[in-house]
């Protein structure tokens, strides 16, 4: 067993990179085939799915050094604190967020999960050209790596006007795989979106469209009320479309009622 690996990515904040690889391994860890699916906080500074989830600061990246066991350095569903509802398991980020080889320790330990789980989804920092070619950062030290040698794809959020748009394409020249690349535009509540044959010119050489994520009132609660992600069987279309291109199957995510597995340690571990 191989793990499929995808890094979420942006050229700007504030278009819901995290929630979007968030609510991918709750899609994943959902479905019905039972996948084992580990999403890794690669934000180091900013480390929301820590917050999100609740996991205590003296959880860190630094415990994959120490154990023999991989599963051993990660948060499992079962652990998640304050009854948080996720059915992946966490890599959480760096104890110290300015600790030394940070890339590296990345690095190391998604390579340690890839054989012992079925997708691991990274949530990384905005990326640009300068940071895109630089290997002392998260982008050129580690997701252009794995992306370059075909291990890994990219889950691109991007938005519909202004620097958001701009900011993301540039990016996405930078980075330059369309073939491994999916871009997700995202929508404010209110805001009409682009159409998908607006899209397909401005994305042509740099990435596939995804489709749309149009927020919502729903959009919000989800988050607010501290859900990972959608009710399986209940998945917007671009989240199905970003989990089959993570390497899901779409007969995973059938419209409708499926049938919800929730992860405990013996089943992540069997």
């Amino acid at each position: 067993m191989t793990a499929q690996i995808t890094f979420s990515l942006a050229g700007s904040g504030g278009l819901g990179k995290s929630s979007t690889a968030r609510a991918v391994a709750q899609a994943l860890a959902d479905a019905d085939a039972g996948y084992r699916v580990v999403l890794v906080d690669a934000n180091p500074g900013q480390q929301s799915q820590r917050a999100f989830l609740g996991v205590d600061d003296d959880r860190g990246l630094e415990d994959m050094r120490f154990v023999e066991d991989p599963y051993d350095g990660l948060v499992m569903p079962g652990d998640m604190p304050h009854g948080a509802d996720a059915d992946f398991a966490l890599l959480p980020g760096p104890c110290d967020p300015r600790g030394t080889g940070l890339v590296g320790q990345y690095g190391d330990a998604i390579l340690r999960l890839a054989p012992v789980c079925d997708f691991i989804v990274v949530d990384a920092d905005r990326t640009d050209r300068r940071l895109w070619n630089d290997p002392k950062t998260i982008s050129g030290g580690l997701i252009r790596p794995f992306v370059a040698d075909g291990n890994a794809r990219i889950l691109f959020r991007l938005g519909q006007t202004g620097s958001q748009l701009h900011d993301g394409l540039a990016a996405l020249d930078a980075i330059h795989r369309p073939d491994r690349t999916l871009a997700v535009s995202q929508v404010p509540i209110g805001v009409k979106p682009r159409r998908a044959s607006d899209w397909r010119p401005l994305l042509d050489g740099l990435a596939e469209y995804g489709g749309c994520d149009q927020w919502s009132t729903d959009s919000t609660r989800m988050i607010d009320d501290g859900h990972a992600g959608w009710p399986h069987g209940l998945e917007p279309d671009w989240l199905v479309k970003a989990a089959v291109w993570c390497g899901g199957r779409e007969s995973d995510f059938n419209k409708g009622e499926g049938n919800k597995w929730v992860y405990n340690l013996l089943h992540f571990r069997g």
